[in-house]
C-alpha cells in the first residue's frame, strides 16, 4: 500500500484551480456583493471580487496575485482561516454552501474601488 503524502498549501490551491476554475470564474463574473470562499486544507480562499470583498470586511486575510495561462489577466487570491470565516458567518450575513464552499452576502462593492484595488494588487505583472 502506498503511503499517503500530505499536500502542501500550494498543491492544494493548484488542485482547486485545476478542478474549479470554470466555476470560480463563473462566480466572479459580474459579482459585486458575494464573497465566494473555497476550502483548501487549513485555509479558505477567495478570488478577484470575492477577494476584494473579503479584504473590505476588515477581517484578517492575505492576498496574492498570480498569472494563470488559461486566463487573460492575473487572478487575485485572498486567503484566511476557518476562524475568520466562522466570524463572518456569525455576523448575520446570509450564506449558503457546504463544508468545501461558502457564499457570504456582503455590501455591494464600488466598481471604481475594486478596479483601483485590482490594479494595485496586480502591479507586479506590469512592465
Amino acid at each position: 500500500m502506498k503511503e499517503h503524502q500530505a499536500q502542501t498549501p500550494a498543491q492544494q490551491l493548484d488542485n482547486l484551480l485545476e478542478t474549479m476554475l470554470p466555476e470560480i470564474i463563473r462566480h466572479e463574473t459580474e459579482n459585486t456583493s458575494t464573497i465566494h470562499l473555497y476550502h483548501t486544507g487549513d485555509y479558505w480562499v477567495a478570488f478577484n471580487m470575492s477577494a476584494y470583498l473579503l479584504t473590505e470586511t476588515g477581517m484578517p486575510c492575505d492576498t496574492s496575485a498570480m498569472q494563470i495561462p488559461a486566463l487573460p489577466s492575473p487572478l487575485i487570491i485572498a486567503y484566511t482561516t476557518t476562524t475568520v470565516v466562522d466570524t463572518l458567518l456569525d455576523k448575520d450575513n446570509t450564506s449558503e454552501g457546504s463544508c468545501e464552499y461558502k457564499a457570504i452576502t456582503a455590501q455591494v462593492a464600488s466598481m471604481q474601488s475594486y478596479k483601483e484595488w485590482y490594479r494595485e494588487e496586480t502591479e507586479i505583472f506590469e512592465e
